[in-house]
């Protein structure tokens, strides 16, 4: 005889949902990658130099 739970399984609790959710989302195909982000960054020269100009706090230098 089936254990009666295995059969009746308790509702999921808020908790689950989001992890089933976040679970969903990390594998699905369209997850985007920190690589790619960074070799999509190095590829485009203006983001590359404006991030550059953040980080290094010279402001006085036009990006070219």
């Amino acid at each position: 005889m089936a254990h009666y739970l295995s059969r009746h399984p308790l509702p999921e609790t808020g908790k689950d949902h989001i992890e089933n959710h976040v679970n969903a989302v990390i594998q699905a195909d369209h997850a985007v990658i920190w690589s790619k982000i960074k070799k999509a960054i190095a590829e485009d020269k203006e983001l590359y130099e404006l991030i550059e100009t953040i980080e290094t706090g010279n402001w006085n230098e036009p990006l070219s």
